[in-house]
């Protein structure tokens, strides 16, 4: 007597060995590719760290002008997989980052100094009657959620804010 037993079945497909090699490979891709632009922005990194960036903005935007040539060359690495599912990271960031250097340092420097000018613009409207008034009591803003009354509270807080010098 022979007895027939169902099949057993599988609760998740088998992933084949492509698969696997593609998320190895991507995630590989990622890491190393992380790793080299932080090498590549490490003086940023470090300038980011151990100042005040309030006190020392001139150096940080020359640090990110420097690290503007690794952001291309993450972007060739991450280019490189997607066209040719090549995984050869460092070769390929170290390539791209001499090939596009003086371009990608032209563009990082352009950037920088619109972001820097952007920055110092809402830095200084920010203490004018442009922007709010540096204590937030918001009774000369025209756009006060509030009456014109000094003893309002500002949301969140557990007092009454007292009226700015510029109201």
């Amino acid at each position: 007597m022979t007895t027939t037993t169902a099949p057993r079945r599988q609760i998740l497909p088998r992933a084949k060995a492509d698969t696997w090699q593609l998320v190895f490979g991507t995630v590989y891709l990622v890491m190393a590719t992380n790793i080299m632009l932080a090498v590549a922005s490490l003086p940023l990194l470090v300038l980011l760290v151990t100042t005040d960036p309030s006190a020392s903005w001139p150096v940080l935007a020359l640090a990110a002008v420097a690290a503007a040539p690794g952001l291309s060359a993450a972007c060739a690495v991450f280019a490189g997989f997607t066209t040719q599912r090549s995984t050869d990271v460092v070769r390929t960031f170290a390539r791209a980052w001499l090939t596009h250097l003086r371009r990608s340092l032209a563009i990082g420097g352009l950037a920088v100094a619109v972001a820097t000018v952007l920055v110092v613009d809402l830095v200084w409207a920010a203490g004018t009657r442009l922007g709010p008034c540096s204590r937030r009591c918001w009774s000369c803003c025209s756009s006060s959620p509030w009456p014109r009354s000094r003893s309002r509270s500002w949301p969140g807080s557990s007092g009454p804010t007292p009226g700015c010098a510029t109201c």
